[in-house]
C-alpha cells in the first residue's frame, strides 16, 4: 500500500497534534525553559521539524507506504490510540500545568512519531524521533529538576 508522493494521514495526524498547543499559546503564551541546554534545544527543534516534514512528506525513500494492509492497520489503530492519549494529556495541562503531563504529551509525541517510522520503515523518520525524544524528554525533565530546585531554595 503506498502513498505517493505525500501522506494526508501524516499530515492529518501533524495537524491534530499541532491544534492543542495552538491553543495551548493562544490562551498562556510562550514558555520559557528554565534550563538552558543550546544542544538539547537543537536536539528537540532539529528533531521535531524533521518529524513533522517526514511525517507526510517521503524524503530520503525510494516508496512511501506500508508493507502489507496489517501494517497499515496497525499504523491507524496504534496512532488513533496515541494520538487519543496526546489529546487527552494535552487538556489536563492546559487545565493544569504539571510535570506528569507536560512528560506524557513528550513521551507521547516521541511514540507517534517513533511508531510512524517503524511502521513505514521509515528510517529517516525513526532517527529523527528518537533525536526528537532525547532532546525533548531530557530538557523535560532537566527542567523539572531545575524548577523542584529552586522551589525548596525559596
Amino acid at each position: 500500500m503506498e502513498f505517493g508522493w505525500i501522506s494526508i494521514f501524516g499530515a492529518s495526524i501533524v495537524a491534530m497534534m499541532m491544534l492543542p498547543k495552538v491553543i495551548y499559546l493562544i490562551m498562556h503564551g510562550s514558555t520559557e525553559y528554565k534550563y538552558k541546554d543550546n544542544f538539547l534545544a537543537f536536539l528537540k527543534h532539529f528533531g521535531r521539524i524533521s518529524c513533522i516534514v517526514l511525517m507526510w512528506l517521503p524524503l530520503f525513500m525510494e516508496e512511501f507506504g506500508f508493507v502489507s494492509t496489517a501494517a497499515f492497520i496497525a499504523y491507524m489503530v496504534i496512532n488513533a490510540s496515541l494520538l487519543t492519549a496526546y489529546l487527552i494529556s494535552w487538556k489536563h495541562y492546559i487545565k493544569e500545568e504539571s510535570f506528569v503531563w507536560k512528560m506524557a504529551i513528550a513521551i507521547l509525541a516521541m511514540g507517534i512519531f517513533l511508531i510512524s517510522g517503524l511502521l513505514l520503515q521509515h528510517k529517516a523518520l525513526i532517527i529523527a524521533a528518537i533525536i526528537y525524544g532525547i532532546g525533548m524528554i531530557k530538557i523535560t525533565y532537566k527542567n523539572e529538576k531545575l524548577v523542584r530546585a529552586e522551589d525548596q531554595a525559596v
